[in-house]
């Protein structure tokens, strides 16, 4: 019964640890996509401001792929969720 007890309670500590570390990482990854997506809105105005129209878009145009070609984004935003850490 002590053994069970021991194990009913590492089991809801280590559920208690997984859940806020997954909670970490979720929102770590919503802050670095709102980063992302400050700069890409920066790097669009910038683009504005040079060439007095914003950047094609559409279908088979990628635009975070344009401004980067133009040196106006310094890396191309990626999704953190799908972003290997190795």
């Amino acid at each position: 019964m002590k053994n069970l007890m021991k194990l009913i309670i590492f089991i809801f500590i280590t559920f208690i640890m997984f859940t806020i570390s997954t909670e970490v990482i979720k929102a770590s990854r919503d802050q670095l996509r709102l980063i992302n997506a400050n700069e890409l809105s920066k790097s669009i105005q910038s683009y504005y401001n040079i060439n007095g129209e914003y950047p094609e878009s559409g279908l088979g145009i990628n635009v975070a792929e344009q401004l980067y070609n133009d040196e106006l984004l310094t890396k191309s935003p990626r999704d953190p969720a799908y972003t290997s850490a190795t």
